[in-house]
């Protein structure tokens, strides 16, 4: 007699092994990262504990008992350490060992090889920590470079831009925060200045502005202060000065431009004045005269006001006025010409009169002459109707700065060298006892 028994049999094996790696991912940014694996358990039995090995470029890292409770065909992930990585390229191979404590019955699928690349980070241009003049300016930054993004920010005042190269104005020391970002990668790079509080800068006042006349000198600016430079311009171009408050006597109209800088910092302000110049009439004037009448005419019969003195005082007002004189001799003549904005000017000459109604006009005549006019040296006196007994020469203030008498001569040459440049009445007295007056000019 036989007996059957019945035997059953449970056949149990472990395996385990490393099925991905989700951290870090394939392509990252410099910096620190956790190792992060995903542990898959291939075996019959629940998997309740292995050893994790791990290699980084060839190099063998810490190992890390791992426990948990993984059923059949199912996963778990599992940090391992964190790792700082570097730009470049890094190999990490991540494996399983003794699953459940006991020998990994099929070794073929308990490794891991993943390839991770490291970007590089953006190359920052941030410029350098300073210190600035109040209320001016400053760039910080640097240029743009196609494919990255901007984000400044500061520690006081708010101040946000996306630009590169921003442009600050702080009045208290403020540090300037620049996050740079590629758009390809996300990376980013950080950095910081700082702008010192601003150092003080000096007053510029150039003056107020005001109207003259031309040929008016006026003083513009201010009071010099200790340890400042001043330079001054115009426009139009032409004036320059070095003085805190200059005299100037612009004939047209002109803007002044002052900088005052200090010397002890570099830092400076401007400031700018508007000189209005009105125009000066011309107060010359010509006269006919016949025996003892003399007619004056200006050369300008445009202007508001004529004040005329014709050696007595002014007071005669006429734009042209007609004056008798007593007696022969010679008069100084005067004339005050004053514009509708209230520009004066003046105008001195000397006449002679006498009983043949001589003006200070030169003779009509072409054979009484002086040449050369301008003269430089001296002047030639030629007449060709009677001789000439006597010349004086006159200045513009009515003195006589020239004479000689008892001449009888037709020709006369006068050295003029030694005499100043400008205007002079000759005054030649003729045989016949009449005078003519001429005048020319010394250069």
């Amino acid at each position: 007699m036989f007996f059957l028994a019945d035997f059953s049999f449970n056949i149990t094996y472990d395996d385990a092994g490393v099925s991905s790696i989700s951290s870090p991912s394939s392509s990252v940014c410099p910096g620190q990262f956790p190792l992060t694996v995903r542990i898959s358990n291939y075996g019959a039995a629940p998997l309740t504990s292995c050893i994790l090995n791990l290699k980084i470029n060839s190099t063998i890292q810490n190992s890390y008992n791992w426990l948990g409770n993984i059923g059949t065909g199912k996963s778990d992930t599992a940090t391992i350490e964190l790792y700082k990585f570097t730009t470049g390229t890094d190999t990490i191979v991540a494996w399983t060992s003794s699953p459940n404590k006991s020998t990994d019955t099929v070794n073929k699928n308990d490794t891991l090889k993943a390839l991770i690349i490291v970007n590089s980070l953006p190359v920052i241009h941030i410029g350098s920590s300073t210190r600035i003049c109040a209320n001016t300016t400053d760039s910080i930054g640097g240029a743009a470079v196609n494919g990255y993004l901007y984000s400044w920010t500061s520690n006081r005042g708010g101040f946000t831009s996306t630009l590169s190269d921003p442009v600050v104005s702080p009045n208290v020391t403020t540090i300037y925060y620049l996050k740079e970002t590629s758009k390809a990668t996300g990376c980013t790079n950080s950095d910081s200045l700082i702008i010192t509080s601003p150092y003080d800068v000096p007053t510029a006042n150039a003056g107020r502005p005001r109207t003259i006349c031309a040929g008016d000198t006026i003083a513009i600016g201010m009071s010099m202060f200790p340890g400042t430079q001043y330079s001054w311009t115009s426009n139009p171009k032409g004036f320059a000065s070095t003085s805190s408050g200059p005299l100037v006597s612009p004939t047209i109209t002109t803007t002044y431009t002052i900088i005052a800088t200090y010397t002890s910092n570099g830092c400076h302000s401007s400031d700018s004045v508007l000189i209005q110049v009105n125009p000066v009439s011309n107060p010359k004037w010509s006269v006919s005269v016949s025996n003892f009448a003399a007619k004056f005419t200006p050369y300008d019969i445009s202007e508001k006001s004529y004040n005329w003195n014709f050696g007595l005082g002014f007071g005669d007002t006429s734009r042209t006025p007609q004056y008798n004189f007593n007696a022969n001799g010679t008069y100084l003549v005067k004339l005050i010409i004053t514009t509708d904005s209230g520009c004066i000017a003046q105008y001195d000459s000397s006449i002679v009169i006498n009983t043949t109604g001589i003006s200070n006009s030169a003779p009509s005549l072409s054979n009484f002459i002086v040449y050369p006019n301008p003269a430089i040296s001296k002047i030639n006196i030629e007449s060709g109707i009677d001789i000439i007994q006597s010349i004086v020469i006159i200045n513009a203030t009515g003195k006589r700065v020239w004479q000689v008498e008892n001449l009888k001569t037709q020709f006369q040459s006068i050295p003029v060298n030694n005499l100043p440049a400008g205007i002079y009445l000759i005054i030649s007295e003729m045989g016949n006892g009449s005078n003519y007056l001429t005048k020319f000019m010394k250069e």
